[in-house]
């Protein structure tokens, strides 16, 4: 018999995996429970309580972030959902990922208003995941050591948006969805295999161990994550138990939160058996780490230092939050490691990075990185765990909480996790007063990323050398300019292809989500031997109001390959 949600009082909680599975379960308040188990991910009973408080109340900034949400779930009634289980781990990860936040969206919806359609798309888009992907070759079988880093990312989101509809869910449903999950333990468990002990040759050759000693790379938070989620979903206890702490797992969470936040006494000599095996402080002298910092501080090409330590982390957060959901076992927000580990030091040493929006903070380590904003969502959940930190504090008093997780959550994390005692910011996020940049220090890409393409910074330039479809390069974020001050971009590149087309997008404070109808293309001349200057209005696109946050610059289409310098980018 299937319980209707409305049937079972609010006041109800679902029973937490730690006392399904029969694990570890420290003494707590037990609350009220419906006769039939659901499993427990990201949102909980009470939060959903509470969300719907601060819905029924109207209560700032919460509210604000039902409007986004619902905005999010209305939207997707309308659209129709093709599952396509392709076989490049980073197409799939856009796709799945956008359908999974839709989701969980609806999931939420339904849970806030009770009306039954948002439920019934729900139920509809995971119904279609699952009959695809349990008839189609695993996703991400192009690259099978990356499928773990992007199938854990995904399912818990889908798994998070199926247990919100749980008692909406018939049996036969709830088993199809069961037996997706279940089959997607064989291709994490394959991509762990290849991290630990194979060897890949594409697009670059990586060996035993761990693809050339990359002991702690982000790919093996991001597995472990999926083998958690897909245990509290399924209600596999050898899974779960797997994830957290076994020794037949050399990357339990026990171990990556040890391995993965670095402290002073971790660090080692540099030598092949040391997990600082190639590492930059030691080879090149850059600044040592500090105590909280990430294990793939390392990554620095293209600028993305401080993206892939963000994104390690959020696995190691969220991995804990899963299992504080369910009440499983040891706090791991309040567990510290043999060196001193804690998940409360890197939410502490990244803040300033984001409260100043300045790379070059701290130790200097990060100049050649930009300021990845991924990362400061998940402060709501750093707020409430650690209350007494005056970082955390400062650092969501000065943003708009009502931000979009674009990795995990979506619109919804302030709604559901939020603590009420912050002072409301005065402006969305604190200015970041640039406006053009020159590219004048080599190596240094002043804060802007790339996409699909490869870049140097040499003679005062930024070389963009274009080899694949859909190039790009994004500037740094939150810039907050004002859209009736600045009404054009201003470029001086030297385009050496035979594409003349430029297109600039961006995107506003208001709509954060770049799309066609949001740019204006541009021609360039082709061949060039010097540096042309070209200003393109912005101002005319419908979209170009309130701040705008960031800009991205796709020169050509990738179809002719060759190489696009730009001397500078200014705002005009």
């Amino acid at each position: 018999m299937i319980i209707s949600r409305r049937s079972v009082m609010l006041g109800a909680g679902a029973v937490g995996a730690g006392a399904a599975l029969g694990l570890e379960v420290p003494a707590a308040p037990v609350e009220e429970r419906p006769a039939e188990w659901r499993p427990v991910l990201f949102t909980t009973e009470a939060k959903v309580r509470r969300a719907r408080r601060r819905v029924d109340q109207r209560l700032a900034p919460f509210h604000g972030a039902w409007l986004r949400t619902k905005d999010a779930a209305d939207a997707a009634l309308g659209r129709t959902y093709v599952p396509e289980q392709l076989a490049h781990h980073e197409a799939w990860f856009s796709l799945a990922k956008s359908h999974a936040q839709d989701v969980r969206s609806l999931a939420l919806a339904y849970r806030i208003t009770d009306e039954e359609r948002y439920a019934d798309k729900a139920r509809e888009i995971l119904r279609l995941w699952a009959a695809d992907a349990l008839e189609a070759p695993y996703p991400g079988q192009q690259e099978p050591h990356s499928a773990g880093l992007v199938l854990g990312r995904v399912l818990p989101i889908f798994a998070d948006g199926h247990a919100l509809v749980w008692d909406e869910t018939p049996p036969g449903e709830r088993d199809l969805i069961r037996r997706w999950f279940a089959h997607m333990i064989t291709p994490i468990r394959r991509s762990l295999e290849i991290w630990e002990s194979g060897t890949i040759t594409e697009p670059v050759r990586y060996e035993p161990p761990w693809l050339d000693r990359q002991y702690f790379n982000n790919h093996l938070g991001a597995q472990n994550l999926g083998f958690l989620a897909i245990g509290l979903a399924t209600g596999d206890h050898r899974l779960v138990q797997e994830a957290v702490q076994h020794p037949e797992n050399p990357r339990d969470l026990k171990e990556l939160i040890d391995g993965v936040i670095i402290m002073p006494r971790d660090f080692g000599s540099g030598g092949p058996g040391d997990v600082w095996w190639k590492d930059v402080t030691l080879t090149q002298g850059a600044p040592a780490p500090e105590a909280g910092e990430i294990w793939d501080r390392y990554r620095t090409a293209a600028g993305k230092g401080l993206h892939y330590a963000h994104i390690h982390f959020r696995f190691l957060v969220l991995q804990a939050e899963l299992l504080k959901n369910n009440r499983l076992g040891r706090d791991w927000f309040a567990y510290t490691g043999p060196n001193g580990e804690n998940l409360e030091l890197p939410f502490t040493f990244y803040s300033e990075f984001l409260l100043t929006g300045n790379s070059n903070a701290r130790t200097g380590y990060y100049w050649r990185s930009s300021v990845d904003y991924g990362l400061l969502p998940l402060y709501e959940i750093a707020h409430r765990e650690y209350p007494g930190n005056a970082d955390v504090r400062r650092l969501l008093e000065s943003f708009d909480r009502v931000a979009f997780d674009s990795q995990t959550f979506g619109w919804t994390l302030l709604l559901t996790d939020g603590e009420d005692d912050l002072a409301i910011a005065p402006h969305p996020y604190p200015s970041r007063d640039e406006t053009s940049w020159t590219f004048d220090r080599d190596d240094d890409l002043e804060n802007w990323t790339i996409r699909n393409a490869q870049v140097t910074v040499r003679d005062g330039a930024l070389h963009v050398a274009i080899t694949r479809s859909d190039p790009g390069i994004v500037s740094p974020d939150l810039l907050g300019l004002s859209s009736s001050e600045y009404r054009a971009v201003e470029i001086t590149v030297r385009n050496h292809t035979t594409d003349p087309q430029v297109q600039v997008f961006f995107i506003s404070d208001d709509d954060p989500t770049y799309s066609a109808s949001k740019s204006v293309t541009a021609t360039m001349s082709t061949g060039d031997s010097d540096f042309h200057t070209y200003r393109i209005d912005l101002g005319g696109n419908p979209g170009w109001t309130g701040r705008i946050r960031q800009l991205r610059i796709d020169p050509g289409t990738g179809l002719e390959p060759g190489t696009v310098s730009f001397d500078s980018v200014r705002f005009v």
